[in-house]
């Protein structure tokens, strides 16, 4: 582990399947079952995709836990905290309720799972530093979460709901750029998680699906349990 985190509370309530040898199990306040239940399935999709695409995890047990945060959520090794999309605007009228209806809650849920599953793999698994070149977490965990979508859905239309985007370009400089070249978040996410995992999906269109694969797999298999650089991939 490279560090913990946990959570307490009198009101959680757990759920838990397994997938490819790894026990998933998703937390939860005890009146938002279903959440629970959505969020299990989620993560155990989520899971195996990503063991089946880059590789097994050094540890066997992935913990999500759902919290009263605001939107997003936030990841450490084996344990990731998601907060409930309506969360943020609850006692407003009107708005959480058409957000609901309208699918966007869920889809974001589904979103941050995804993407905090992800760094399992980008982060947890293989290191990077992560103020220095955050495109190896942040870029590389968006592109897994963008390739899981597809793979389930079809389409973007879940990234798309979530990022409000039709889609990302790429801009100069998001492999090198560091946390301090942005002084917006927005400006950070934009840059490094969509325009990062566009670089990707970019260097996947004109390698070949098969053979990008294959660099993703020997690059989780050179840096596993290690520090990775840019340089390295």
């Amino acid at each position: 582990m490279r560090d913990a985190a946990f959570a307490v509370s009198p009101y959680l309530r757990a759920l838990e399947t397994t997938s490819h040898g790894v026990v998933v199990r998703s937390w939860y306040p005890a009146e938002s079952a279903l959440v629970g239940s959505a969020n299990l399935a989620t993560a155990a999709s989520a899971v195996a995709d990503y063991t089946e695409r880059f590789g097994p995890l050094p540890f066997t047990e992935v913990e999500v836990v759902t919290t009263y945060g605001v939107l997003g959520g936030m990841e450490y090794p084996g344990i990731v905290f998601t907060a409930q999309a309506g969360g943020a605007l609850e006692g407003l009228p009107l708005l959480p309720g058409l957000l609901r209806y309208a699918g966007f809650t869920r889809a974001q849920e589904r979103y941050v799972i995804g993407h905090e599953v992800a760094h399992q793999w980008w982060y947890a698994a293989v290191g990077n530093d992560q103020v220095v070149e955050p495109w190896l977490d942040e870029g590389f965990a968006e592109l897994s979460t963008r390739l899981w979508l597809r793979s389930k859905e079809g389409d973007d239309r879940t990234w798309m709901m979530t990022n409000f985007v039709p889609d990302s370009e790429t801009e100069e400089g998001v492999v090198s750029a560091a946390v301090e070249d942005f002084a917006t978040n927005t400006g950070y996410t934009r840059s490094v998680y969509l325009a990062g995992s566009k670089v990707l999906l970019n260097l996947r269109s004109r390698v070949g699906s098969e053979r990008f694969d294959e660099v993703m797999r020997v690059y989780y298999r050179r840096n596993y349990l290690e520090i990775a650089s840019v340089d390295e991939f």
